[in-house]
């Protein structure tokens, strides 16, 4: 019952950091004071008071890499938390096989780079050149010809609407499967 309540935290000085999952918005058992060292806010010397925001739970979140910390990628979690006076991070976060535009959806603006790791195993993908949004990025990238199993690499998506249909289509040695109606999707932006 507290979505949406700030609350401010007090992060003592010469503070070590400690786990933290996500980007932007983060699990609410992440270390408060360590995201706020990733999000650029504070440093773990000097430390300082910064404010957070409840937010709901999230289908999943990414990991990254920011201002000398490293967060982790976690699936599903019922609570979190973000810092409304911060600027959101523009990190290339590093995704499994598994993961779907789907877990995109809360995270703000419509755009999004990945990489995707090498040596990749490939999962569902639903569509051609629009794919549903709970189709594996990564896979969908390999059959749109943007990146291999084998290498992986950076890709960058846009979130859509959803369609009234998907077709399927085999290419790249991925096969794509047809899907009626969904409610939202993702493109690849070639740059």
């Amino acid at each position: 019952g507290r979505i949406g309540e700030l609350v401010d935290v007090d992060c003592d000085p010469d503070g070590e950091a400690s786990a933290v999952w996500g980007t932007n918005v983060y699990t609410d058992d992440s270390s408060v004071c360590t995201a706020a060292v990733h999000q650029g806010l504070i440093d773990f010397s000097d430390g300082g008071t910064v404010t957070i925001q409840i937010e709901e739970g999230q289908d999943a979140y990414v990991g990254s890499e920011a201002n000398g910390v490293t967060t982790s990628s976690y699936g599903s979690w019922g609570g979190s938390f973000s810092f409304p006076d911060a600027e959101p991070l523009e990190v290339t976060a590093t995704i499994d096989w598994s993961s779907s535009a789907s877990a995109y959806a809360d995270r703000g603006g419509s755009e999004f780079t990945v990489e995707c790791e090498p040596d990749g195993v490939a999962g569902s993908v639903w569509g051609t050149g629009t794919y549903t949004d709970d189709s594996s990025i990564c896979t969908a990238a390999v059959h749109a010809g943007l990146i291999t199993l084998a290498d992986g690499g950076e890709v960058t998506f846009r979130l859509t609407p959803g369609e009234e249909s998907y077709a399927g289509s085999s290419a790249n040695g991925i096969d794509s499967s047809d899907y009626g109606s969904w409610g939202a999707s993702f493109e690849f932006v070639e740059g």
